[in-house]
């Protein structure tokens, strides 16, 4: 599974944020072997729907390939209308190559507050919950890697929300 490898990892190493967001930037070949050992690919065309706000399915998804925008509910008090008259989602967030979408509900198993939606062909990596677990049983030093760049990833989202919020509440 060469897509995952360095060529792509060191393209969106090449923007600061893009960087911060990729998962597992410092591991060896060897580990992703290990790794993508317990995982499968599905591709998306531009315009699919990976999967949509509510879902409670605990997998992780990596970008091997593609970029995906994150879509979110606007607050109840400001919503957008489309000419139908159905709440229209504001897209938040591009996600490219590198990164993993869906850590929260991987986590807590609680449903997704995000739709996230292919912008271009892409391909995802994913691990399901049980698999991790298999994974973390047979390879628990690599199994805690994950886990810390997780927790790395979600300090990283809350730090630029924090900021976000700053900006607008001062």
């Amino acid at each position: 599974m060469d897509f995952f490898r360095a060529p792509n990892i060191a393209d969106a190493q090449s923007d600061q944020l893009a960087s911060e967001l990729v998962f597992l930037p410092d591991w060896q070949t060897s580990d992703w072997d290990l790794f993508l050992e317990h995982t499968q690919t599905q591709m998306f065309s531009p315009g699919s729907f990976i999967f949509r706000a509510g879902s409670s399915e605990r997998v992780l998804y990596i970008v091997a390939f593609g970029r995906l925008k994150m879509l979110v509910n606007r607050n109840k008090r400001l919503p957008r209308f489309n000419l139908m008259g159905a709440k229209k989602p504001a897209s938040i967030n591009v996600i490219e190559t590198g990164a993993v979408i869906n850590e929260l509900t991987f986590l807590d198993g609680k449903p997704s507050p995000a739709t996230f939606q292919a912008i271009s062909e892409t391909q995802l990596i994913y691990l399901p919950y049980d698999a991790f677990n298999l994974f973390a049983s047979l390879h628990p030093e690599l199994a805690r890697d994950v886990l810390q760049d997780l927790g790395r990833l979600l300090a990283a989202q809350t730090r630029r929300l924090t900021d976000l919020v700053s900006y607008y509440t001062e």
